[in-house]
């Protein structure tokens, strides 16, 4: 029993590894293809994905430099998600890359903070931690956590710690 448990944590270790690649590193156009047909060949996504940066900006790879480069992480999203398509139109029904950002040299060659897992959202708009440190208090009517994986689609694709939103008073 426990060479059972040991075979199929070891399967599922291998075979989430390729989804969510953890790695953060340059990434180059090079890179973002070489990833996209790995992820044609394993069936995780279909022929013309589409490719999003943090979540917000759609890439053209046809308009993207071949010098221009990004650091940190490639990541998919399974074809026929309505989550996608609800999100960025009929063309993520064939699947996403999402590029996840870190700014080199932020947090150390690699390494992210802890906060950097939450998303924040003043109203209905996504906002940075800055903009966040500089709310009056008293300018704040309600602020709503969401840890629920379920409800945090509503907002991102990304595997987030949390979703922290915060309502203004008028």
């Amino acid at each position: 029993m426990r060479k059972i448990c040991i075979l199929f944590i070891f399967v599922l270790i291998c075979t989430n590894t390729y989804a969510q690649e953890a790695e953060v590193k340059e990434i180059n156009k090079i890179d973002i293809l070489t990833f996209i047909e790995k992820a044609e060949k394993e069936g995780m996504i279909t022929k013309d994905p589409i490719v999003v940066v943090n979540e917000n900006q759609v890439l053209d790879l046809n308009m993207m430099k071949d010098d221009q480069q990004f650091y940190g992480q490639l990541l998919t999203r399974d074809k026929g998600s309505k989550a996608l398509v609800a999100l960025y139109g009929e063309k993520a029904a064939n699947g996403a890359i999402l590029i996840k950002t870190i700014p080199k040299g932020y947090f150390g060659e690699g390494k992210t903070n802890a906060y950097n897992d939450i998303l924040y959202f003043i109203g209905d708009k996504q906002v940075g931690e800055e903009e966040i440190k500089n709310i009056n208090p008293d300018d704040i009517a309600a602020i709503q956590v969401v840890k629920n994986k379920q409800e945090m689609v509503k907002y991102t694709l990304q595997e987030r710690d949390g979703i922290i939103i915060i309502t203004l008073k008028e």
